[in-house]
């Protein structure tokens, strides 16, 4: 026998508890939806008393199963934030507790003809050692989360987070660049000599651009910027970046727009702080936020102790309206795209929901779901292009392919070259 036929056979023998899982192959659903169909939704809620993060899936904007079921049950220390990368199917999870985000690839699985959400089992750690809280990402994929320790807004990009895991950045890699720095970089680019600047914008590299750096951009300083206090949750909008305020937000602002690649200018001093502008000033401080197209919504603490608020700000204006008073400790907030907006009460462990295309005082509220410790929240829908790609097949388990295979040799070359001639004979070169 040849000698790669016989080293083939051996691999199989050695390693054949998984060649299920390289055998893995996701199949499609079909996701093409009637008109006026809804599309197939699931609340993803973190609870940080539990240590866990959960989902349900939603109908008529409650849970279709009238509970909810455990995602990420082990490993967390006290998860708060969420934040979703609709294409790539990566749920990203600030563990204050940790004082890490880590990275989960999700997965639905339809083939017992009732959809269910799970991850492939492998978790990445994109930041370590810097205390975090509340998280979002824009449409480029690009990361901005709050920094309780420094009141801090800091921005981890899409280039550095497509390289964490196997692709060779580790957390540990990444180093923080002050607001400061970045202001005096960005003053700089206004004074790219005039031949340079023709190349560029006729596509001419003069020079070829080196790799970006594993950095941490701390662009929204509290100690630099007058609208940065103590920021609470986070909201990307294209290029629009929005915080609330959990302290002096009458001063700082209650709610603040940013941009998400701020650009400096020269001030008397120098560089000047990157652009910021206070929406409202209408209470002193307010904890989740919800941008829809026409409202901003946002929790906040009641006038009496143990009473908590949602309240909606008409875009443009100064006009609020509190859509509910009857929450103990309202804190994340989820848009579904649509017409309804779900919010968390820590204290009573429930996401309700309630409409978002109106605004009228004390709305109806409608139960979701119960979870001790309700705290931030996702939502991953049929509508997203990572749906159909990240399916699992029952009888076989999909996940990262290279984690799996460096688990499994325990970085052995000679088992990684069985490995790949294994491979080769199932899915060809």
């Amino acid at each position: 026998m040849a000698s790669w036929k016989l080293a083939l056979l051996l691999a199989a023998t050695m390693l054949s508890p998984l060649v299920d899982t390289i055998c893995a192959k996701s199949w499609t659903f079909s996701t093409n939806m009637a008109p006026g169909v809804d599309p197939l939704q699931f609340l993803i809620i973190s609870s940080p008393t539990q240590k866990k993060v959960a989902w349900t899936t939603l109908q008529n904007f409650a849970s279709s199963d009238g509970r909810a079921f455990p995602l990420v049950s082990s490993g967390l220390n006290e998860p708060k934030g969420l934040a979703i990368d609709h294409a790539n199917g990566w749920l990203y999870v600030a563990d204050s507790g940790a004082n890490k985000i880590f990275r989960y690839t999700i997965l639905t699985d339809m083939s017992a003809g009732k959809p269910t959400l799970v991850t492939s089992g492998v978790r990445v750690t994109v930041s370590e050692g810097h205390p975090v809280e509340w998280l979002t990402l824009d449409k480029d994929g690009n990361m901005f989360y709050t920094a309780p320790d420094t009141n801090n807004i800091n921005k981890i990009s899409a280039v550095t987070l497509a390289k964490m895991g196997d692709r060779g950045t580790r957390a540990t890699d990444l180093v923080i660049v002050s607001e400061r720095t970045l202001e005096d970089q960005s003053m700089l680019k206004g004074t790219i000599p005039q031949e340079e600047r023709n190349a560029l914008q006729q596509g001419v590299m003069l020079a070829d651009k080196p790799p970006e750096a594993p950095n941490i951009y701390s662009f929204y300083e509290a100690s630099i910027n007058p609208h940065v206090s103590l920021p609470t949750s986070i909201w990307a909008d294209g290029a629009d970046l929005y915080w609330t305020n959990g302290q002096a937000g009458k001063t700082a602002g209650t709610i603040v727009k940013g941009e998400a690649n701020p650009r400096s200018h020269v001030g008397f001093h120098g560089s000047a702080p990157f652009p910021t502008t206070a929406i409202t000033n209408i209470s002193d401080g307010a904890f989740g936020l919800a941008k829809t197209n026409q409202f901003m919504f946002f929790s906040q603490n009641g006038p009496a102790p143990r009473t908590g608020l949602v309240t909606g700000l008409i875009m443009g204006t100064n006009i609020k309206i509190d859509v509910t008073s009857r929450l103990v400790r309202p804190r994340g907030l989820a848009w579904d795209q649509d017409q309804t907006v779900y919010v968390a009460d820590e204290d009573e462990g429930t996401v309700w929901s309630f409409p978002a295309g109106r605004l009228t005082a004390n709305m109806p509220l409608t139960k979701t779901v119960h979870l001790d410790g309700a705290y931030g929240m996702a939502i991953f829908s049929s509508k997203d292009q990572a749906f159909s790609a990240n399916q699992r097949d029952v009888n076989r388990q999909t996940f990262n392919e290279e984690s799996q295979l460096k688990a499994a040799t325990n970085g052995d070359e000679s088992s990684k070259t069985m490995m790949n001639q294994l491979k080769e004979a199932i899915f060809g070169r």
